[in-house]
């Protein structure tokens, strides 16, 4: 009886040991992860903060009551503007007309260019100047944790119930 008590106590604490083992090396995944993503976010805002990418028109309606655009920003966001808004860090909208939309960016006055989705490359000569690179981060992968209680997947396939 002492033997199956010693061995039992022996047992679980092996589990509990296994246990502790993989909370520890997903918690240090899980930081790797938070420090690569905080590198990520400090890359992107390095990039940004030499260039801007404008968006392109969507819609565009002036009339007597005033005039409004819909931008598409290159994320896939989507936002109604009007005279006077701001698209981006220095970037402001300063006349929405039948011409177009005309914004005031650090380098001069400028007009967006309108979205062509029959078109797949809609990069031009300027926007190849003012599109950041995206930063090559790697980002480590979270190991998932050992489960001696979690049969493994058979390799037969499920019989048919009918």
């Amino acid at each position: 009886m002492a033997n199956k008590l010693l061995l039992a106590a022996f047992f679980l604490s092996g589990i509990a040991n296994a246990n502790y083992v993989d909370q520890i090396e997903t918690i240090n995944a899980q930081i790797q992860l938070v420090n690569k993503n905080a590198e990520l976010q400090a890359a992107l805002q390095k990039s940004m903060g030499a260039s801007v990418t404008l968006p392109k028109v969507l819609t565009l309606i002036a009339d007597t009551k005033g005039a409004e655009a819909t931008v598409l920003y290159s994320s896939g966001r989507t936002r109604t503007i009007k005279k006077g808004d701001v698209l981006a860090k220095r970037v402001k909208v300063t006349s929405i007309s039948h011409a177009g939309v005309e914004v005031s960016t650090p380098t001069g006055k400028s007009y967006l260019s309108f979205n062509n989705p029959e078109v797949t490359d809609q990069s031009t000569a300027n926007d190849a100047a003012i599109v950041p690179s995206a930063p090559s981060i790697k980002i480590p992968t979270i190991p998932v944790p050992r489960n001696p209680n979690v049969p493994s997947p058979s390799a037969s396939p499920m019989a048919s119930q009918g």
